[in-house]
């Protein structure tokens, strides 16, 4: 192997090991120079980020009914740059699992990425982290057991758009996994939204620990062997994802646990704002770009703090641990209730007697939206002839069947069906979904197919001024979140209506969580006294 005088590796070497292209034996001497050498890392990183993308690498699926050791192998489920996913069964303990098969065992024989991942959640006991069952070997490749998550990556569900109040609660709790994973001297190295899986029990656990490495641990041998083109470099991962790296991870440092830090607050700050805290095609102009400060118009500004902190240019800035960073973003959270909380303690008798006289002055804040629904004051509609009635959950429908005498309704969690009065059949819809209504009356009993069409999020706009107020009907107010509470002020009236202050100019969100399901966003406009 060619060398500068120094006793470095030749750039050309260096361009090599960075494209996976480099022999098992250059390879070695390689990796075992760049434990102790800071600048071959930075070159290295460098590099890579300037190599053209190899075409990728085709790869052969194991098909249905195929087994890896003793899984039965039912699906694929995705494919990465180190290895493919698949569904697979259990048989000996009939559940399901998810299995993941390197892809390319030709650059790294000693599959010693994959057995770091093992090593590594093996450690781990914890909710919020995808538990390993085995690490095996299958036709001469190795293979990995883990938990498999019915739902979606963390990435995905963002960008539905959910509310900032779920947004937070999902990254606390990939918080929480990577704070174990700490505890346990794991460094995760490459966290991102895309490595979050966020099960259908709403529950979020991290995964993909295959960068993972011993807490302030140097780069073991066999650390750059797998290949590293462009395209992963500038939008996927090169010994962690480009655009989630830490500024000391740029620069080819070792990583540590306030680098996952790091990742995680740029994360937090993408699925909030819809952009990262950073610009940059390459290591370099991201670098500058952290230098500058992050960018973090948008985020709340309780939270901004926290993530202005946790993305310090500097690690000894940053928080002195992920539980830390996570228990002062609790504790804002904590303090805006409290600040409703004492609101309404002090002034209640003030703020029920403004929504009286609001109400008694103008109407109800009309939003685009469904009014509330007064059961007592609806009169009921004819049955329907085609045989089905359709409502829309969190809607209650009033229905009049001639000498009505029982009602029954196949699932009761999805209506709620009883007789409300003579003749009268009253239908409330908890979720979304199809199930089926028998009535009898008199003599005759009737079969009916009830559809309740999900509420979905009721979009609306208010308009208010500083010190204005205005109520909101709701179908029942469970829960509410706002954006921003420096800019408006938002307090439950009784069972089914809110009371909205504006406090300073400005725009914001408010959802609305209403009894049987229900959601409303209403975007807020505060303009200036």
């Amino acid at each position: 192997m060619s060398a500068l005088p120094s006793g470095c590796p030749d750039e050309n070497v260096l361009l090599r090991v960075a494209l996976g292209t480099s022999a098992d034996a250059e390879l070695a001497l390689v990796e075992a120079h760049l434990d102790t050498c800071d600048r071959c890392r930075r070159t290295l990183v460098a590099a890579a980020s300037e190599v053209a993308s190899p075409p990728p690498r085709a790869a052969a699926s194991l098909q249905h009914g195929e087994q890896v050791g003793r899984y039965v192998v039912e699906e694929i489920l995705g494919v990465g740059g180190m290895g493919v996913v698949y569904a697979a069964r259990d048989p000996s303990l009939d559940r399901r699992v998810a299995i993941k098969v390197m892809r390319n065992p030709e650059h790294e024989p000693s599959g010693a990425r994959l057995r770091r991942e093992a090593q590594a959640m093996a450690k781990l006991a914890h909710a919020n982290v995808v538990p390993v069952f085995e690490l095996g070997e299958w036709n001469g490749k190795l293979f990995l057991a883990m938990e498999l998550v019915e739902g979606q990556t963390l990435e995905i569900w963002r960008r539905g758009k959910p509310s900032p109040e779920l947004l937070v609660q999902a990254f606390i709790d990939a918080g929480r996994g990577l704070a174990a994973a700490h505890a346990a001297g794991v460094v995760h190295r490459d966290f991102k939204p895309a490595n979050v899986l966020l099960g259908k029990d709403g529950r979020a656990r991290v995964t993909d620990f295959g960068l993972a490495r011993p807490d302030g641990a140097p780069l073991e041998p066999r650390a750059f062997s797998e290949p590293m083109p462009v395209e992963l470099t500038r939008t996927g991962a090169m010994l962690g994802t480009l655009a989630y790296m830490a500024p000391e991870q740029l620069e080819g440092k070792p990583a540590d646990a306030r680098s996952d830090q790091f990742a995680w607050c740029i994360g937090l700050a993408e699925a909030l704002t819809g952009k990262r805290p950073f610009d940059g095609t390459d290591a370099a102009s991201l670098h500058a770009s952290i230098a500058r400060g992050p960018r973090l118009d948008g985020v709340p500004t309780a939270i901004r703090r926290v993530l202005a902190r946790g993305l310090s240019i500097d690690p000894a800035s940053r928080f002195p641990s992920m539980d830390a960073l996570l228990d002062a973003l609790e504790a804002t959270q904590r303090r805006r209730i409290a600040r409703w909380v004492a609101g309404g303690a002090i002034a209640l008798l003030g703020v029920v007697m403004a929504a009286v006289l609001v109400s008694a002055q103008k109407p109800v804040a009309s939003l685009d939206a469904p009014a509330v629904v007064d059961a007592s004051a609806m009169r009921a509609e004819p049955m329907p002839a085609d045989g089905t009635i359709r409502v829309t959950a969190g809607v209650v429908k009033r229905l009049w069947i001639p000498g009505l005498a029982r009602v029954a309704v196949g699932d009761s969690e999805i209506s709620d069906v009883s007789v409300a009065g003579e003749n009268v059949l009253e239908i409330v819809g908890k979720r979304a979904g199809h199930t089926s209504v028998v009535a009898t009356s008199g003599t005759e009993t009737k079969r009916w197919e009830l559809e309740v069409a999900p509420a979905g999020p009721t979009r609306s706009t208010l308009k208010l001024r500083v010190g204005n107020q205005e109520v909101i009907d709701t179908v029942g107010t469970e829960k509410l979140a706002i954006g921003d509470p420096d800019i408006a002020d938002i307090k439950p009236i009784g069972e089914r209506q809110v009371l909205v202050v504006g406090m300073k100019a400005g725009s914001t969100e408010l959802t609305i969580w209403e009894v049987g399901g229900g959601r409303r966003q209403v975007a807020i406009d505060v303009a200036g006294p």
